[in-house]
Order: C-alpha cells, then structure tokens, then sequence
C-alpha cells in the first residue's frame, strides 16, 4: 500500500508560511504594527482546514496549504467539491477490479461496473 501522507512536509509548510514569511516581511518593512502578525497568523491556521480537508481525500497537504493561505475562501469550497483520489480509496480499503480498473467498496463482492468477481 502507498504512503499517504508525510508529517515532515506538513509541519515545514506550516512552518515556512506562518512564522518565517512574516519575519522576512517585518525585516523588509512591508508592514507595519503588530496587526500584520495577527492576521497573518489568522490566516495560516485557518489554511490548516482545506488543506486537512483535501489531504482525507489524497491530496497533497503541502500544496493545498500554500493554496489554502492564499485563496482561502475558494480552496475551502473546491477541497469540499472534490472526490476521494486512487490513494484515498485505497487507504479505506476499496478494491480495484483486475478487468475494468474501476475501484468498488470495500465489502462488494462482484464489481460494480463489469460484473466479474473481485478476486
């Protein structure tokens, strides 16, 4: 079975966009005051919801935070729209049929889409 989600890049992402960004903004004197840091920091826990979202339904948690961070309202309405990929079908244990390649739930017996048994 594949790996399905790696801690290590979620946590640098996390790590990247909601501490290290803000402080190479501050250093350029892009903002100003303390309310820069509080909405920043808003928006970075916030991202945490699409991107977990999405990452339940195979998706990469990395790329659908940095898209999470910068279009929050939108990624939060797509990672709700979007299907379960081929990995998180089979992390919940759905089985591929060897004639169709279609995948079935996991306590059917005869494929959905052809009819052959899923021995």
């Amino acid at each position: 079975m594949k790996k399905f989600h790696n801690l290590k890049y979620s946590l640098m992402a996390f790590l990247i966009f909601s501490i290290i960004v803000p402080m190479v903004l501050s250093q350029a004197q892009v903002s100003k005051g303390a309310d820069f840091y509080i909405l920043y920091w808003l928006f970075s826990v916030m991202a945490l919801l699409p991107a977990n979202i999405a990452y339940r339904k195979g998706r990469d948690f990395a790329i659908w935070y940095i898209y999470g961070l910068c279009f929050w309202l939108i990624a939060f309405i797509h990672c709700l729209i979007i299907k379960d990929n081929d990995i998180a079908k089979e992390i919940k244990g759905w089985r591929k049929c060897p004639y169709c390649g279609e995948y079935s739930k996991p306590e059917a017996i005869v494929c959905h889409c052809c009819g052959k048994p899923l021995n």
